[in-house]
């Protein structure tokens, strides 16, 4: 892994790109590195532009705007290492600590990104999470709830709007447990290998990802870039210590970082009853 040290602060030069696969939703979603309280003005809701003769003149469109406050939630992960096993380690000991770190960090952050909580008194501040947001009563059409079906694999493509670009996220167990096993009319699997991308699994055209963060027996169909926004007050960093007394080393992994869903109708999620 590349990072350099700061005194005694070790840069991860954009972390988010050192993550395994199981994580590789946060990937996908929209990513900003904005200091302070960021807040965007979205529109809900716009009137599409029309044709109009020389003469005409032109009608005033229709906008819904509404406001996101992203602010800044702390995450953190800490390991103590003694003295005697850095001493009598391999010199790839320090940069196994740092992918381990990256690993826990993403996983983390891939958790905040997809069921995050959000803000609730007496628990500590969370991304707010892309299912939290459709589990709302004011998105309930973008969730359907009566198994994983052909039927409603197709259904859910029905409800994302043509502008969008989605991908299927679901975790392995659910790929394989579930989703392979869907059979057309001719008895052959839904999800097809695209031999032209690699071998990459589709279902209807559409690429088929795993990602650890989704439960067991859930289906996200989503635009992830469009449908979420991810904001670092403070980039992912891994910071090392020591503890003279206790003869430790101390490597604790920090970032700030806030998120929330910023278009519902770009994602809609499909799981068992």
């Amino acid at each position: 892994m590349s990072f350099k040290i700061i005194e005694n602060v070790f840069e991860l030069n954009y972390l988010l790109n050192k993550l395994t696969v199981k994580d590789i939703m946060i990937k996908d979603v929209k990513t900003t590195y904005i200091k302070g309280l960021l807040t965007l003005t979205l529109a809900d809701e716009s009137s599409d532009a029309s044709w109009y003769e020389e003469a005409t003149p032109t009608a005033d469109g229709t906008e819904t705007f509404r406001q996101l406050s992203l602010g800044g939630c702390e995450l953190a992960r800490k390991i103590r290492i003694t003295y005697k096993l850095a001493e009598m380690a391999v010199q790839d000991f320090i940069t196994y600590i740092v992918e381990m770190m990256a690993k826990k960090t993403g996983q983390a952050l891939a958790i905040g990104v997809v069921s995050g909580n959000g803000q609730r008194p007496g628990y500590a501040a969370e991304p707010t999470g892309i299912l939290t947001t459709l589990a709302k009563s004011e998105n309930s059409d973008q969730v359907i709830a009566t198994g994983i079906t052909e039927m409603n694999l197709a259904a859910a493509m029905g409800k994302i709007p043509d502008n969008y670009s989605p991908k299927w996220y679901a975790n392995r167990q659910t790929i394989w447990g579930a989703l392979y096993g869907i059979k057309n009319a001719n008895g052959d699997s839904i999800m097809v290998a695209d031999p032209i991308n690699g071998g990459v699994y589709k279902i209807f055209g559409v690429p088929v990802i795993e990602e650890a963060a989704i439960p067991a027996g859930q289906v996200l169909l989503s635009d992830a870039y469009e449908t979420y926004h991810l904001n670092f007050n403070k980039q992912i960093m891994l910071e090392r210590g020591k503890n003279i007394e206790t003869r430790h080393h101390i490597f604790t992994g920090y970032a700030i970082a806030d998120g929330a869903v910023v278009a519902p109708k770009a994602s809609v999620l499909v799981k068992n009853a």
